[in-house]
């Protein structure tokens, strides 16, 4: 269940790709700093006004782009939990 002070965001259907805003990463595995996969977790709402946490897997390939909350691409390498 979602804590009130947890500022996780939810996940948002775009025209070509699917966002999650506010996402916290729970945990990051690469070998080279360019490919590997980051565990995020982001909040969704549920029946009853329930807040759930929800985990997702995201695969990292060198044609991938990861940015940050200014859209500025990031370096897997620099990527950290908690971020």
């Amino acid at each position: 269940m979602h804590n009130a002070t947890d500022s996780r965001g939810t996940m948002v259907k775009g025209r070509n790709s699917w966002r999650i805003q506010n996402a916290l990463v729970e945990e990051v595995h690469t070998t080279n700093g360019r490919t590997g996969h980051l565990l995020v977790s982001y909040a969704v709402h549920a029946p009853g006004g329930l807040t759930m946490i929800e985990l997702l897997r995201l695969n990292i390939n060198r044609n991938t782009v990861v940015v940050n909350s200014i859209w500025m691409p990031v370096c897997l390498c620099d990527v950290q939990p908690g971020m």
